[in-house]
């Protein structure tokens, strides 16, 4: 059975007939307008949960991290949610053929997403390196692709943990925005350029440069006034706080996904300085965590500006960590990067709380299958990376 063939079956394994155009799925629905909305209805509920808070999900930035949003989104819907496709996946956009990345070329890939956003200071970027940063990171995983359904909506839910760590959110509302007459949408930019990436790409990488100006468009200033309906212009009331510790327990808090001190108490000591004099004896890593203000208790506050907050440990949104060297030079810390704390681990075991996330694994793809090898994707075959810098 030559590729093409086997791809077919594959394909059609997760239809309910072969040649059909409607998903198996966990409710027995046949009818594929019934479904889209059920499953519209039901990962809109959790993804409600993701971003609320209510479920854990480890900010790891790799394939791990994608397929348990994914899983989570999905569960209800489809018995393969967060597990990857098995078949070669393409679409058509104006006759060409965007395809996604071959299956055993999934995980290369992502470690390639993860290998940019571990590289990228976060905390330091302008919006100029936000918006390529972000560009970098969600061209891969588009490219990957890794689930027969359901990617684009995992893929945001990424993105958007991992804008957690800078000073801009994703403002994925401005796709709605009415553009100016004779303008395209940033929704309609978004689908575009994301095609783009791929359709354009060559032997020197994915095309990434094309998703620039939709993540300018979609960045905002945490601390910017936000809009909201009927209501007068508020501010955010959210504060970024950093906790010193060492690089393993950095390392387990993020593997984790929740803070969590040594002495398992509920609550921690931050800082409103990412490097302070007053904080320099704690350890060479610090904890970025983010913390309604209502629930920052001020306990200290220095001529220079610099205050200090006790937060209970459970409010607190884990957003990322980094090292720092005697020069003041930043690291980013990865989730086992330095190794897991054994002692904070078991802390963390004995005051888990949340819902445990599925031991799931990936996020969907798109309505169509790839002939293998795909021509017009030649060049991507043994692609894992990005275009350099222009």
């Amino acid at each position: 059975m030559d590729e093409e063939e086997l791809d077919r079956r594959v394909w059609d394994s997760y239809m309910w007939e072969p040649g059909g155009d409607v998903l198996r799925n966990l409710w027995g629905e046949r009818d594929g307008d019934v479904l889209r909305a059920r499953e519209y209805a039901a990962t809109a509920k959790r993804q409600l949960q993701i971003e609320r808070g209510e479920v854990t999900i480890p900010r790891t930035f790799d394939g791990k991290h994608l397929r348990a949003i994914h899983g989570h989104l999905f569960q209800d819907v489809y018995e393969w949610a967060g597990r990857d496709r098995r078949m070669h996946m393409g679409k058509m956009l104006g006759g060409n053929e965007q395809a996604y990345a071959p299956p055993d070329l999934i995980d290369n890939v992502l470690d390639r997403a993860s290998e940019v956003v571990a590289s990228t200071d976060w905390l330091a970027v302008d919006d100029t390196q936000f918006a390529d940063a972000m560009a970098k990171t969600y061209t891969l995983v588009n490219f990957a692709h890794p689930f027969r359904e359901g990617n684009g909506r995992a893929a945001k839910l990424f993105v958007q943990h991992v804008a957690e760590q800078s000073p801009y959110r994703l403002d994925f509302g401005l796709h709605d925005v009415e553009p100016e007459p004779g303008e395209p949408s940033l929704r309609d930019l978004w689908n575009f350029t994301s095609a783009m990436t791929i359709l354009q790409a060559d032997e020197n990488g994915l095309k990434w440069q094309f998703m620039r100006p939709v993540f300018r468009g979609l960045a905002v200033p945490r601390d910017a006034v936000v809009d909201q309906p009927e209501q007068q212009e508020t501010e955010m009331s959210t504060l970024d706080l950093y906790h010193r510790t060492t690089p393993e327990a950095a390392a387990a808090i993020l593997a984790e996904g929740r803070f969590l001190t040594r002495e398992n108490t509920p609550e921690a000591y931050t800082s409103n300085r990412a490097v302070s004099d007053t904080t320099e004896g704690y350890g060479d890593a610090v904890v970025h965590v983010r913390v309604d203000e209502q629930h920052a208790e001020l306990e200290d506050e220095f001529p220079d500006g610099e205050q200090h907050f006790r937060i209970p440990l459970d409010r607190a949104q884990v957003v990322g960590a980094f090292t720092i060297d005697a020069d003041g030079h930043r690291a980013p810390i990865t989730a086992g990067a330095t190794g897991l704390d054994d002692e904070l681990r078991a802390a963390h075991a004995r005051r888990a709380v949340g819902n445990p996330v599925p031991a799931a694994a990936a996020v969907a793809g798109t309505p169509q299958p790839a002939a293998a090898p795909r021509p017009a994707a030649a060049a991507l075959e043994q692609t894992t990376g990005l275009e350099a810098d222009r």
